[in-house]
């Protein structure tokens, strides 16, 4: 059984006594142009055919008090009587919104305890079309749970074209008709209605002068009419920023005459409670018409009834675009909204005189000083964190706070934004405010380099147009750091200078960037730094000399300029000794015209003796590489005494040997032979010492001493 009707519709969620879903709202702009729509709507009515539970609040004391609805008492509720949806919406639409209908009873076989919504829903939408009414051929679903959802009462929602309603009171087709207003409103773009309570708490949907709050059979709000398009020019003015006025404004519900029913303030400042720059609606309600169910008694949170008075409303200009009731204005009363100051002046029961009165107002640039969370140079795919301080420098006399539009732009592909969505800029006139964690992430792969993020605030309120102030906010992305060593050093050699100095030479390594120096260690010990040359010479001076008994050995390693530090070379060693030769044994001297021969037996050493050193007088005089010496500096008739002392090749020296006396003072004719002269040392030691042989005379002479 079906009958066509006229109705019309609304799209959203609910939550509390509905299930809540709201869109993204849209931004202020002016009223819609007025479009007459026509919207199909089927009413499905289930009934489930699981028996009542014991705790379901329809079953009391054993007794079933559940009243079904029938498909008469649905057309009845929904379409045909003077009070149904579809006529309340015809009329609170300024009769452009209708709708035809029909009804149709289905029975399912499922315990809506248990069942998911899809499942019953799209159970039904099978059962209809069996019966000839295919959903599938309608603007919008409306599905009526006849026995409704276990312990819930009146609840519902929508989602995208179709919604959902139920209730379990005995006669609930007048329960159910408020519950099925608000979700086919959400299904037709009408927002929730909320309120601010005195204390600036938001109740989501707490106003009652509006089905999408709390309220039963009256017409929407203002803002809400306002955003459907169902106040046309005539029924609706801005009013300007900064100017002042006085309207007369008729009832909300009056829609038999073209008469203004709403002043809509664009606001230059922020409300608190909303934390967001907001229009401010002024509209008038009479007990008339569908508003003829306004309550006799209900009040804002002030005490105001909201009967015949002034309503004042608020909806953000952009994002969300529910509407939040502030307070009611009887006649006398005075509002201040941040700089509007909205007094009525008369009320009478066909309409309310209202003067609005603006302060002057002419924005200032804010000023922005970003401070950084942390490091600015970082690698790429790690994020950089800013502080934003924002002071506001209005003089205060035209606005509660600022409320800045913020606008970022950064490389393409990058992050920016806040951590915390939604963050907003307000604040107060001559004060300041910290906006933390703004944040600024390159992706990885990012070119390595010096990159800026533009933040731009603007104030858009007041007659003195926008005005606005943008900082650059660096994000440096560091180079790919390099983690890859050298390769180890090669074919290390050694070339020892016997008692002076080692010299070191290897193959060069090779690095990704390049090889800044090498380190070379005697030991353990680490040598002065010689650069990135290949060869290094070490003197036993500066790298401590060698280690009596041990092991004197070299190694080198390769390092880069980030640090890395290669593996070893090979090690090389060198040989050490510390023994020195014997003491030069047998020393004598002989005088000849002009200088005095010494002559000594050979020293031993376990490596091999270098050299002798000689010693005149305790004067070191000379050196010779073999056991024998001349000194061509002895000076006639003076007595010499002289020693001598051996050294090998690594600096190791003897102990010096026993003295020998010289007497140049003695004739130089030598005799035809030589004539020895024992004598004692004044170590007690004997010395030889032969005088007066010429040149051939001391050759024999040493000749005869290797005998």
């Amino acid at each position: 059984m079906s009958r066509n009707r006229q109705v019309i519709l609304i799209a959203a969620f609910v939550g509390l006594l509905f299930f809540n879903f709201s869109d993204a709202g849209r931004a202020r702009a002016a009223s819609p142009p007025a479009t007459p729509e026509t919207i199909s709507l089927l009413v499905i009515i289930i009934d489930f055919l699981d028996e009542p539970r014991p705790n379901d609040l329809r079953y009391k004391d054993g007794v079933d008090h559940f009243v079904p609805l029938t498909v008469a008492n649905a057309e009845d509720v929904f379409f045909d009587n003077s009070t149904s949806t579809a006529e309340r919406y015809l009329e609170m639409s300024n009769s452009l919104m209708t709708i035809t209908g029909d009804v149709v009873d289905v029975a399912l076989n499922m315990n809506i305890g248990t069942s998911g919504l899809d499942d019953w829903r799209l159970a039904a939408d099978a059962e209809s079309a069996l019966e000839g009414f295919d959903p599938a051929n309608y603007d919008r679903i409306g599905y009526v749970l006849a026995y409704g959802f276990e312990n819930q009462i009146r609840t519902g929602g929508a989602v995208g074209n179709y919604f959902w309603v139920t209730g379990v009171d005995s006669g609930n087709a007048f329960v159910m008709e408020y519950v099925f207003n608000h979700e086919l409103g959400h299904t037709l773009d009408l927002e929730h209605a909320g309120l601010i309570d005195a204390g600036g708490l938001v109740i989501s949907t707490g106003d009652v002068t509006d089905f999408m709050g709390t309220g039963d059979g009256i017409h929407a709000n203002a803002v809400n009419k306002y955003y459907k398009g169902w106040l046309d020019g005539v029924r609706n003015t801005d009013h300007p920023v900064d100017t002042s006025a006085t309207y007369d404004i008729y009832p909300l519900a009056d829609t038999g005459s073209a008469t203004l029913q709403t002043v809509v303030i664009d606001s230059h400042g922020a409300q608190s409670s909303l934390n967001a720059p907001f229009d401010t609606f002024v509209s008038y309600r009479r007990p008339i018409n569908f508003d003829d169910d306004l309550s006799l008694v209900a009040t804002d949170p002030y005490g105001t009834l909201l009967r015949d008075t002034v309503h004042v409303h608020y909806a953000r200009k952009s994002g969300n675009t529910d509407s939040y009731m502030d307070r009611a204005l009887d006649s006398g009363d005075s509002y201040n909204a941040c700089g509007q100051q909205i007094s009525v002046t008369s009320i009478n029961p066909q309409r309310a005189q209202v003067q609005i009165t603006q302060t002057p107002y002419s924005p200032v640039a804010p000023d922005i000083v970003p401070t950084a969370v942390g490091a600015t140079s970082v690698m790429a795919g790690t994020a950089v964190l800013y502080d934003l301080a924002v002071t506001n420098n209005d003089a205060g006399t035209g606005a509660c706070e600022a409320f800045y539009d913020h606008e970022f732009v950064g490389p393409q592909g990058w992050f920016v934004g806040w951590v915390s969505a939604g963050t907003q800029i307000s604040v107060a006139a001559g004060q300041s405010e910290v906006f933390d964690n703004f944040s600024i992430l390159a992706p990885v792969g990012t070119a390595p380099g010096m990159y800026n993020v533009s933040f731009k605030l603007t104030n858009n309120g007041g007659s003195g147009g926008p005005v606005e102030t943008t900082v650059m906010l660096p994000y440096e992305v560091q180079a790919s750091p390099d983690v890859t060593p050298p390769s180890a050093p090669t074919n290390l050699l050694p070339d020892e200078m016997v008692g002076t100095a080692v010299i070191l030479t290897w193959t060069a390594s090779t690095d990704d960037v390049g090889v800044h120096t090498y380190l070379v260690y005697h030991n353990s010990t680490l040598l002065p730094d010689g650069g990135n040359n290949t060869t290094y010479v070490d003197f036993p001076p500066p790298s401590g000399g060698y280690t009596q008994g041990g092991t004197n050995g070299y190694v080198v390693y390769a390092v880069d300029a980030a640090g890395n530090v290669s593996p070893p070379s090979n090690w090389v060693f060198v040989g050490d000794d510390l023994i020195p030769p014997s003491t030069p044994l047998g020393l004598a001297a002989a005088i000849t015209s002009g200088m005095v021969a010494l002559d000594w037996d050979d020293s031993t050493d376990n490596v091999g003796v270098t050299g002798y050193d000689i010693h005149r007088d305790s004067s070191w005089v000379g050196t010779s590489t073999i056991s024998e010496w001349n000194d061509v500096t002895a000076v006639e008739g003076n007595v010499y005494t002289y020693t001598v002392s051996a050294w090998d090749g690594f600096g190791n020296e003897s102990a010096e040997s026993a003295p020998v006396f010289a007497d140049t003072s003695l004739p130089d004719d030598p005799p035809p032979d030589p004539e020895f002269v024992p004598s004692l040392s004044p170590g007690g030691m004997l010395l030889q010492v032969m005088f007066m042989l010429g040149a051939t005379g001391i050759t024999r002479w040493r000749s005869e001493r290797r005998r």
